[in-house]
């Protein structure tokens, strides 16, 4: 033991206790180098962190991953819907999943699409069923002047069907 006190070299020391068969109790001291030792210990740590680093950095991608596709793409779906529908095409599903305050929004945002659809609808249906002056809609009737005598027709798509009846 007189080896070890003098050293200048970094040593660990552990100590066990044990008993014998014969109930004596004893003691055993492992005395190690810590060069050896100490080099596996710093090398373990560093490994340790970079291991934790990377999985760090996978769950920030996949979480990054997570957020873009739970917001960005509906977001972007909502964005050509309004395209579509400032064009006047309301021919069109929006896809509306999710239950988070982003799947609402779609789901109003298809729910006023559909109602402008019957609206514009409604409209074209109740304008072929409404009376119209020949002269709204018939260019040649310009000559004829019928619509300031008060001769009214129905307007079938281009063409007007004259009545020749007055109101």
């Amino acid at each position: 033991m007189d080896k070890y006190i003098d050293r200048d070299d970094e040593i660990l020391v552990k100590q066990v206790d044990f008993k014998l068969d014969s109930g004596e109790k004893c003691t055993a001291y492992i005395v190690t180098s810590f060069d050896a030792t100490g080099q596996e210990i710093r090398q373990f740590i560093v490994w340790g962190i970079i291991c934790v680093v990377i999985i760090l950095l996978l769950t920030a991608v996949m979480m990054i991953v997570w957020i873009y596709r739970s917001m960005i793409t509906p977001i972007q779906k909502l964005r050509v819907a309004a395209e579509n529908i400032k064009e006047g095409n309301l021919d069109f599903a929006l896809d509306t999943q999710g239950d988070d305050e982003i799947g609402e929004l779609c789901t109003t945002f298809e729910q006023m699409r559909q109602r402008l659809k019957d609206n514009a609808e409604e409209k074209l249906s109740n304008e072929k069923k409404k009376p119209c002056t020949h002269q709204q809609h018939c260019p040649r009737s310009e000559d004829a002047d019928y619509g300031s005598k008060g001769v009214f027709g129905r307007h079938y798509g281009r063409r007007c069907q004259y009545s020749g009846k007055t109101r």
